[in-house]
């Protein structure tokens, strides 16, 4: 899709994917370089977008993959009980 202006739809979609299947979903959206304004403008314009839908969004892939691990662990121990 590139980094141009993301519609409102995509991103409630994208934000539904995971609420009506009962899976988590998390979105990386890297620092675009900063010498480059039109790919920043977009990027935070994506961000944005997808905080205001409730999508989890995360700066690297380590960072989601981290945040991802723990909520799993957290749904297991809640079965748990």
């Amino acid at each position: 899709m590139g980094l141009k202006e993301i519609p409102q739809e995509f991103a409630e979609a994208v934000h539904r994917l995971g609420t009506d299947n009962g899976k988590a979903l998390a979105i990386v959206i890297d620092d675009p370089e900063l010498r480059d304004e039109a790919r920043l403008r977009a990027a935070i314009a994506a961000r944005d977008l997808f905080g205001r839908v409730g999508v989890a969004l995360y700066p690297t892939v380590e960072r989601a993959v981290h945040s991802m691990s723990a909520y799993v662990r957290y749904q297991q121990e809640r079965r748990a009980l």
